[in-house]
């Protein structure tokens, strides 16, 4: 059975132990403030081999600068007198010269009769604590300092949307002050649509982790205090703060940027409908001389009293060359005026169904066969429809009438995500099984068609269209096997400045 001095000797042994793997400063002085015991830290700290070397040093000498050693020694006074010493504070000084600043407690050792044998103090190193919480420091005043000067706003949001940072230029770009702001939900920077849906974005992205705006670059709308408006870039940063999700924007006013880009879109197709009336005119000149010679025929008929019959023929030639430059008349209109959008939120998969059962029937006719393919769970993107449905109208009765002439085959259509390092959008294909596009035929100028019928307009006129939305218009095509025309486009709606 364990015996009392056993139990005491163990006690011993585990308060040895414990202050030996104590990175903490654990040191016993007697009342002349020698060193009677010290841990294994406070060796290595002065550069001896072992604590043992400690036991006789004289703890000012050895340890503390020559400045604190009066002040600490009438510390080490008081305690000796039975006075509890809790937080003090006094440098240390290591094998190298360097000083460590530590901070005590302390209280006096006494024996079973009151008599005061020494001193037991304990000390923390907070030197690394105190530069690691001023270098946090600097870093948090340099930081507020970008904040407060960038000429980007600067927005910082909790996860349920509500503000809690607004900058300076962030109160100049959208007209409020940050009191107006701070509390409040970002959403009333934002116009309709991004209004309604931020809140389900935000559900989303911390339900699924799927992220359409974080870690991107986007071109959005904003929505100034008056009202108007406004094209903005978007950067949009997760931050973690207390397990807890916070999100940090920087918002660029592109207004300018982007009336100058209408500028310069504006010019080109000012010169693009230069250079296409110089080759209307072309196309125009020929069926109205024709026109002319079959009026000056059937005139001349007339005068030699021939019957109604007898001139029909002429009638209903005349009849569709004015049925024909109608036709072109419209689609150069088509090309030449500026296009207005209506953008609304649709699902690509929802519009490509849509569409090819509205048409299923009249391209059976022709023996073409029309499927739809497209990826699950496609976010909505933002389009006019109408203007899509022409583009797409365009695009399928081009293939379906071009292998109408080859006997029929199939028509696909596609809807796929596709995302980049700064942006994300759909993809909409149109495949056929036609027999390709001659590569010599740049089928975007206007006036080139491989049809017999065709005007040559309505591609250049689908690819303004998509130019509109903000995407691009492609195609892949080889002979005999096909041809795939790729719309891209971006889920938002491109962002337009309030007024040119």
């Amino acid at each position: 059975m364990p015996t009392l001095k056993d139990a005491l000797e163990r006690e011993a042994h585990f308060a040895r132990a414990l202050s030996d793997t104590t990175r903490g400063i654990v040191v016993v002085m007697d009342p002349q403030g020698q060193i009677t015991h010290g841990n294994a830290f406070l060796a290595q700290l002065g550069g001896f081999e072992s604590a043992e070397a400690l036991v006789g040093r004289d703890w000012f000498q050895t340890f503390l600068p020559a400045r604190d050693r009066q002040r600490i020694r009438a510390l080490f006074e008081r305690a000796m007198a039975g006075e509890a010493v809790h937080r003090n504070r006094n440098p240390v000084v290591d094998a190298q010269g360097y000083e460590h600043d530590i901070e005590w407690s302390a209280r006096p050792l006494v024996s079973a009769d009151g008599k005061v044998l020494g001193v037991l103090s304990v000390g923390i190193d907070v030197s690394e604590a105190r530069t690691i919480q001023r270098q946090l420091e600097r870093q948090q005043a340099r930081f507020s300092s970008v904040i407060a000067s960038t000429q980007d706003a600067f927005i910082f949001i909790d996860h349920r949307a509500r503000v809690l940072a607004f900058n300076a230029a962030a109160e100049r770009i959208f007209g409020y002050s940050a009191s107006e702001v701070v509390g409040q939900k970002v959403d009333m920077l934002m116009p309709e649509p991004y209004r309604q849906e931020h809140d389900g974005y935000i559900e989303r992205y911390e339900r699924t982790g799927e992220a359409r705006a974080i870690g991107r670059i986007r071109t959005v709308q904003g929505q100034r205090s008056c009202g108007e408006i406004f094209p903005i870039e978007l950067s949009v940063t997760k931050v973690g703060v207390d397990d807890e999700a916070r999100y940090a924007a920087f918002i660029r006013d592109i207004s300018e940027k982007t009336r100058l880009r209408e500028r310069l879109l504006e010019q080109e197709r000012l010169v693009a409908i230069g250079t296409t009336s110089a080759k209307f005119a072309h196309e125009v000149g020929n069926p109205l001389n024709g026109m002319l010679m079959n009026l000056q025929l059937i005139q001349l008929r007339i005068r030699k009293g021939v019957t109604a019959s007898a001139v029909a023929p002429l009638v209903e030639r005349v009849e569709r060359e004015v049925r024909r430059l109608g036709g072109l008349l419209d689609e150069f209109r088509g090309m030449s005026r500026r296009q207005s959008f209506v953008f609304e939120a649709v699902s690509p998969a929802a519009m490509l169904e849509e569409f090819a059962g509205a048409h299923r029937e009249l391209y059976a006719s022709m023996g073409v066969r029309v499927e739809v393919t497209s990826e699950d769970g496609l976010p909505d993107v933002h389009v006019d429809r109408e203007k899509l449905t022409q583009v797409l109208l365009n695009l399928v009765k081009n293939a379906a009438e071009a292998m109408a002439d080859q006997g029929g085959g199939v028509i696909d259509l596609r809807a796929r995500a596709e995302a980049s390092e700064n942006a994300s959008g759909v993809v909409l294909e149109v495949r056929d099984t036609g027999c390709g596009i001659p590569e010599e035929i740049d089928i975007f100028e206007p006036f080139v068609t491989t049809k017999n019928q065709g005007t040559g307009l309505g591609l250049p006129v689908v690819r303004q269209i998509v130019a509109g939305h903000g995407g691009t218009l492609t195609y892949q095509s080889r002979s005999g096997e096909g041809t795939t025309f790729v719309i891209r486009l971006p889920l938002d709606p491109p962002a337009r400045p309030e007024s040119s």
